[in-house]
């Protein structure tokens, strides 16, 4: 168990004696009902994240209109462009705050990006002469913008679907950077992928350089998984445990090619669902998780691999769902984060505000988990207040983290518990907040408003002056450090930090 499965543990013990019944501190996102963008949300979809962790997703508006979210608010919203409805669950987004998602385009089915229609049905495919898009689904986005999805062709404009390929958009604004990864008919290991499979469950690693995929070949047991040019298990083909592979469902992938994917195997139905880690099955239907037992009936409702080999999974029944978090190596001793019936606290008191009634993540339209390296988990619940009231839908976060940002007066950041930041000289330590994106302030930014410009020489001048104490820079800044006033790094706030802020203020 590594260091922040030992965090997560010591996190969840505090939370809860036991898994079930726990309080668990979130907070919410964004919530069905809530005001935005001259209406207010009706429904929500799975989150996904970007490369650093922040959470896009799409919802919908009393008013139809549909919105992409990025971090903090909207990026986008439907009305924007004329023709747009409706929209899938599964999108993407960028580090910086580009997005696909497949609305329709006057009623056909498309891919839309922060450029605008990138294809939609009737269009000719760019690196198919001759052929003409007949739908577009899945859409995802690499950290760097380059956008991945499912897209059928057809021989005229108003043709149907005679083949299915994934295509990439290197440039998501222009339609000429589409180029084709691969199809129907192609052949892999002497296998031929059919033109009529749907081969939807698809991940790329955030640096683009590994690709997972469930291909369904031209043979008798068509069901593959494929990982970088070749097929990693079959469809009836041993599992190594007594049973044989029988279908696939969710994937997903990371940076250094590890990789998990889900299913069931012909064994016995009580047994026969599954999670593996590089194509060995590391949990199935029956194993007991951190205390809670994945009876007979229990599936996979989400998973998502990160690139610290960390995976989130979700596995449920009719009536009970549970969100589990380990390292991949070590699956078994996954740790308990939430589950139906547990409180969420999201002020902080300790106390449960909202019940838990409901997971939405949906793995039939992507992997309904995006865990991403800073710490958080976002997902898609049905909540219902304890107070009383209506049951709604909401984007929550978990944080994973048992310590917090520790900011240094060069604005740096560690990750450390209160009095560890103490003790290295710390300035500033924000409890449960992640190192990246970096919370610190540079020098000279004096406001902390994330930028060094001249709303920073009055603050200037009052680190200054404030004495020893900087009693008067702190009654004004909270939560600032008056030592980035040591512009000239001497370690002292005096007259010789002037002229270096004053040319550190000139030269941008």
């Amino acid at each position: 168990m590594n260091a922040r499965l030992v965090q997560v543990v010591l996190l969840i013990l505090v939370s809860a004696v036991t898994a079930q019944a726990a309080v668990v501190k979130a907070w919410i996102v964004l919530a069905e009902g809530d005001a935005l963008g001259g209406s207010t949300v009706s429904t929500l979809n799975s989150p996904f994240t970007d490369g650093v962790g922040r959470v896009g997703f799409v919802g919908s508006l009393a008013d139809n209109q549909r919105f992409i979210w990025w971090d903090n608010g909207p990026v986008f919203f439907s009305g924007s462009i004329p023709g747009l409805t409706g929209g899938e669950g599964t999108m993407g987004v960028s580090d910086a705050g580009g997005f696909i998602y497949s609305p329709n385009v006057d009623g056909n089915d498309a891919v839309v990006t922060h450029g605008g229609v990138l294809l939609k049905k009737g269009d000719p495919v760019p690196p198919l002469p001759g052929l003409y898009s007949s739908f577009n689904s899945r859409p995802t986005m690499l950290p760097n913008g380059a956008a991945f999805w499912v897209g059928g062709t057809a021989t005229s404009p108003t043709g149907s679907t005679s083949n299915r390929h994934l295509f990439k958009a290197a440039d998501p604004t222009d339609p000429q950077s589409i180029t084709r990864v691969l199809g129907g008919g192609d052949v892999i290991e002497g296998k031929t992928i059919k033109t009529s499979a749907s081969n939807f469950d698809y991940w790329i690693s955030d640096n683009g350089e590994h690709h997972i995929q469930v291909l369904d070949m031209d043979v008798p047991l068509n069901e593959h998984v494929y990982v970088d040019g070749a097929f990693v298990a079959q469809e009836g083909s041993p599992t190594g445990q007594g049973d044989n592979w029988s279908t696939f469902d969710i994937v997903s992938i990371n940076n250094a090619g590890k990789y998990i994917f889900t299913g069931d195997t012909d064994g016995p139905a009580n047994t026969d669902e599954f999670i593996t880690y590089n194509g060995v099955i590391a949990v199935r239907e029956g194993d007991t998780l951190d205390g809670v037992t994945l009876a007979s009936g229990y599936t996979l409702r989400a998973a998502s691999i990160n690139n610290l080999n960390q995976v989130a999974h979700i596995w449920g029944s009719s009536t009970t769902e549970h969100l589990f978090f380990g390292d991949g190596a070590d699956l078994l001793a996954s740790v308990h984060l939430l589950g139906t019936g547990d409180g969420l606290d999201v002020d902080g008191d300790g106390q449960a505000d909202y019940t838990v009634t409901d997971f939405a993540a949906a793995s039939s339209v992507g992997p309904g988990l995006s865990l991403a390296e800073n710490g958080y988990i976002y997902v898609e619940v049905e909540v219902t207040p304890v107070a009383g009231g209506t049951e709604f839908e909401a984007i929550i976060g978990i944080s994973l983290l048992s310590s917090g940002a520790c900011c240094f007066h060069d604005g740096h950041c560690e990750q450390l518990s209160q009095d560890d930041c103490t003790a290295a000289g710390g300035a500033v330590w924000r409890p449960d907040v992640a190192c990246e994106p970096n919370p610190c302030f540079q020098r000279a930014d004096l406001n902390c408003d994330g930028a060094v410009n001249v709303f920073d020489i009055d603050p200037f001048v009052l680190a200054l002056t404030s004495g020893p104490g900087f009693e008067a820079y702190f009654a004004e800044f909270q939560g600032c450090d008056p030592l980035l006033a040591d512009v000239n790094c001497d370690g002292a706030v005096n007259v010789f930090d002037i002229d270096p802020f004053v040319l550190l203020l000139t030269s941008r």
